[in-house]
């Protein structure tokens, strides 16, 4: 397994999914939008936020650039404000782990005895992809990110509310289901650079009484320098605030790739 496959196998474990088969899941009728306005879905958007101080999830992970396809097993866990920690599994047999830390990220790849240790915002020079651990938290948890949170334009198009604005350096577009206000896609665009995200959510169930949560997730990322990239993940056995261990050691004999 390359540093690329394990890394957006990692990033697949972090935040995203693909567009995998699943039952479908029905979260009920949910809210309504009081306020038919940008400042009213933004309010109605933070109100449903999903908060967590830790998460757990098992996932099927899904990964292809045209080239090559790989798939995978995984469990995620997360501290909020402190961690998020993957455990990368084929055949039953873990192929790697990865950890990332506010300022750091570290991938062990066990099927070549190697291990990388970059600033986090290696991830970000690398693909293109926003890289703070707030930001990626946000995505694991299924909330929207914004890079400006003015300026926006509201409008009804058909069975969605959308949001749409630049700011930050990004042009964003944000698609909200009318019905329930579930989220459902994140377009971002920097012009400067040429990259482009999409970002799916979909099959929403409750997960804490009041709160619902996107089990199966879509990426696809655009860029010059990456091409075309789809990455994926379709959640199951979801747990949140109970702490969990996280261990990470990185073997003596294992060689590191790579150099801050």
């Amino acid at each position: 397994m390359t540093k690329q496959t394990i890394l957006l196998a990692f990033l697949i474990g972090i935040a995203f999914g693909a567009s995998s088969c699943g039952a479908s899941r029905k979260a009920g009728k949910g809210a309504t939008l009081n306020e038919k306005s940008s400042e009213g879905l933004l309010k109605a958007l933070a109100a449903q936020k999903l908060d967590a101080e830790w998460f757990e999830g098992k996932a099927k992970l899904d990964f292809s650039d045209g080239s090559q396809s790989v798939k995978a097993n995984a469990v995620i866990r997360m501290q909020k404000g402190e961690v998020v920690w993957v455990s990368i599994k084929k055949l039953g047999f873990e192929v790697g782990r990865a950890l990332i830390r506010k300022d750091s990220v570290f991938i062990i790849n066990r099927l070549d005895n190697e291990y990388y240790a970059e600033p986090l915002k290696y991830i970000e020079r690398t693909y293109n992809i926003p890289a703070d651990l707030v930001t990626l938290q946000n995505m694991l948890l299924g909330n929207p990110v914004f890079f400006s949170t003015s300026g926006f334009k509201f409008r009804e198009n058909g069975v969605h509310y959308e949001l749409a604005g630049k700011g930050g350096g990004m042009e964003s577009r944000f698609l909200v289901n009318s019905s329930g206000l579930m989220l459902e896609q994140m377009d971002f665009e920097e012009k400067e650079s040429r990259r482009q995200i999409q970002y799916q959510l979909a099959q929403y169930a409750p997960i804490d009484g009041k709160r619902r949560f996107s089990y199966l997730r879509s990426l696809e990322m655009n860029s010059p320098s990456t091409g075309r990239m789809l990455v994926g993940i379709q959640f199951s056995d979801v747990q949140l605030n109970v702490p969990k261990d996280i261990k990470f050691e990185i073997p003596d004999k294992y060689t590191r790739i790579g150099a801050r």
